[in-house]
């Protein structure tokens, strides 16, 4: 009987999407289909530019975005699906799509959609093995991969050349490299104005938290995560990670000493005054700076933290994905517009805006002409991703979160205490939540 009922919800479901493909008769019903999304006005003008696409095969389905704040967005969101008011859909960084998944199951199990929809597969076949993975939650297609956007390191090509420096090969160059910008006046001004190493966070998303996967990744191909529920980052090589980062501020003073309340904003301004000689650069950011200095950036990819690790050839990346709301009363038009928003050519405008896409089958070549994007394109994606799809995620980012404020802003915290007591609550935290015993 069972099997019997799952034939018929797929049956249903592809008769659905088969209305909703055909075209459109004249005097239809117009639909409105709501979005949500952390968006600026840039992004939300992009996002309008696939509208005009989609409206052009339906012109009756009506998008209507609703941009938000990124800092509280999921609490935001869930507050509305549990009153029945959330959107059709919902567009963000995964980690950001996580937590309702897991709390509540929100989002549309999309894998039954695609089985029946040809056009649904060519696109995701198209996209890298790491990138389908992290839309799913198990057997769960929660979201359709829109883009991942990589993280490489900068430095400033014309304070190498003053100084006499070359791109770093381990922490401990990289470290030499950031104390001479910091200290050794690169740019010649005269003034102890410039800033050696920029670390910075955004709201909501601590850097510190993103670091230990970033940097232990690149030294040790390690994440956070197992596979099982148990933590694994209170080891030694992950606390060597964070001891040489609190090193950095408290020690060797060569990062912002307000690291903990920078923005991304503040670091865009501050690349802008030409005062930053290493910092995160992304491939969607490229271009977006004052053209003399942006020129004079040079790519890098994040060294391994010692001369005997083997270095590594990848860029951690995170990424982003468009998610139907279970709930919608308007699955298979918000499934159309899904797959109008994956598809070459908006990938193509995707591409034009921020320099990342989720597809691998866009003419790059024709796309690029800049080389430090290009870098980007020549390197391999990480083999981890940036937030791993594990149902206790979001467990972890907020625990480990607050442990690693603590042992940064103070030099003298014990980490491997701090990391201890922070694994005993996400076990806790797990039992309570039923994903362990």
């Amino acid at each position: 009987m069972k099997r019997l009922l799952a034939c018929a919800i797929i049956v249903s479901a592809a008769a659905t999407l088969s209305y909703a493909a055909g075209e459109q008769e004249a005097g239809a019903e117009k639909v409105t289909i709501t979005a949500f999304a952390a968006a600026d006005a840039s992004t939300i003008q992009h996002y309008n530019e696939i509208d005009a696409m989609f409206n052009e095969k339906f012109p009756n389905i009506r998008i209507e975005w609703q941009p938000q704040a990124a800092e509280g967005i999921e609490e935001k969101f869930i507050s509305l699906y549990v009153t029945g008011q959330s959107p059709d859909l919902f567009v963000d960084d995964t980690e950001r799509l996580l937590p309702p998944e897991h709390r509540y199951q929100v989002f549309e199990n999309l894998q039954p959609w695609v089985d029946q929809d040809p056009e649904l597969q060519d696109a995701l076949s198209t996209m890298l093995p790491g990138v389908i993975d992290g839309v799913h939650t198990g057997e769960r297609l929660y979201g359709l991969p829109t883009h991942y956007a990589a993280l490489v390191l900068f430095a400033r090509e014309s304070w190498m050349d003053t100084l006499g420096l070359e791109l770093p090969s381990d922490w401990a160059e990289m470290r030499d490299m950031a104390t001479a910008f910091q200290n050794q006046d690169p740019d010649g001004n005269g003034k102890d104005d410039t800033i050696g190493y920029y670390m910075m966070l955004w709201p909501g998303v601590s850097n510190l938290l993103t670091a230990i996967t970033w940097w232990s990744a690149a030294g040790f191909n390690e994440n956070r995560y197992g596979d099982s529920p148990e933590p694994i980052f209170n080891n030694p090589e992950q606390r060597a990670v964070i001891a040489e980062m609190r090193d950095w501020v408290h020690k060797y003073k060569i990062v912002n000493a307000d690291a903990l309340a920078v923005s991304a904003g503040n670091l865009y301004d501050a690349m802008n005054a030409g005062r930053v000689g290493i910092g995160r650069l992304g491939n969607w950011n490229v271009n977006r700076f004052d053209g003399n200095i942006d020129a004079d950036y040079v790519p890098f990819l994040f060294p391994p933290q010692t001369q005997d690790q083997a270095a590594p050839n990848y860029a951690p990346y995170f990424q982003h994905a468009i998610s139907l709301v279970r709930d919608s009363d308007h699955k298979a038009e918000a499934l159309e517009y899904m797959k109008v928003f994956i598809s070459k050519e908006a990938q193509e405008l995707r591409y034009d805006a921020i320099g990342a896409v989720a597809r691998t089958d866009l003419d790059f070549d024709a796309l690029e002409d800049n080389p430090r994007r290009k870098f980007f394109l020549d390197t391999p994606m990480a083999t981890t991703p940036y937030w791993p799809p594990h149902p206790w995620a979001s467990i972890y980012r907020s625990v480990l979160q607050t442990s690693l404020d603590k042992v940064f802003a103070d030099p003298n915290a014990d980490i491997e205490q701090e990391f201890s007591a922070a694994v005993d609550e996400i076990m806790n935290e797990l039992k309570a939540e039923g994903y362990i015993k």
